[in-house]
């Protein structure tokens, strides 16, 4: 798989936290030639694949989430998506975008999402699980909104399955019993990325956070 198809797999798996969701059917379909896409439609019979579940809740707020989920969570509920908002973010403003596709050329996005309905039409494209631009004319005139860093994305008791959406696909995955818990646990590394300096590492603990350490880049 592509690094771009790779990217748009953890866009398809957002999932926030609701009593009431709403399940959109997407598959994954590789053809003969190993060429993988993603569409609406099951795969057609000479295709390997299957469905993606992506689950999207009701907008509801998490505990113990910061100011900058927050912020975006009511920016969420004005539909006002902008530069720098995460993919969890435009799913609670938007739905389930009408078609999901890799980046093309020219076009400063590694994934762009389409909106095609009666009440929506617009494209939004996406960096490193952020919005980079959108087509909305009423945002067009806007100032982007700071992208947030991973040492504010990466905080105690989030929800570990909104970091992957939020700072992409973690670079390790590995399971261990935890000296200080006493428990098995989950941990999730991100390597620096471009002009980081550090790693980070998060202990996932019942799905959500438990620690982050963070070691400087050698």
């Amino acid at each position: 798989m592509t690094a771009a198809g790779a990217r748009l797999v953890l866009g398809f798996c957002v999932v926030l936290g609701a009593s009431a969701a709403a399940q959109a059917q997407v598959y994954k379909c590789v053809d003969r030639a190993g060429r993988t896409t993603y569409q609406q439609a099951p795969c057609a019979d000479t295709q390997k694949g299957g469905r993606v579940e992506l689950m999207l809740g009701n907008g509801s707020s998490q505990s113990g989430e910061g100011d900058a989920d927050r912020e975006w969570g009511e920016r969420a509920k004005r539909k006002d998506v902008r530069a720098g908002m995460p993919r969890a973010y435009v799913v609670r403003a938007y739905g389930t975008p009408q078609e999901m596709r890799p980046g093309r050329a020219r076009e400063n996005a590694s994934e762009v999402w389409l909106y095609r309905r009666s009440d929506l039409e617009l494209a939004v494209g996406f960096v490193k699980g952020v919005v980079a631009w959108t087509n909305d004319p009423a945002k067009l005139d806007q100032e982007p909104e700071p992208v947030a860093s991973r040492r504010q994305l990466a905080t105690v008791n989030r929800p570990c399955g909104e970091l992957a959406a939020e700072m992409g696909e973690p670079d390790s995955v590995s399971t261990a019993l935890d000296d200080q818990s006493g428990r098995s646990v989950e941990l999730r590394q991100w390597n620096p990325a471009p002009g980081d300096r550090e790693t980070t590492i998060v202990t996932c603990l019942e799905g959500k956070v438990l620690r982050v350490d963070r070691q400087p880049a050698l």
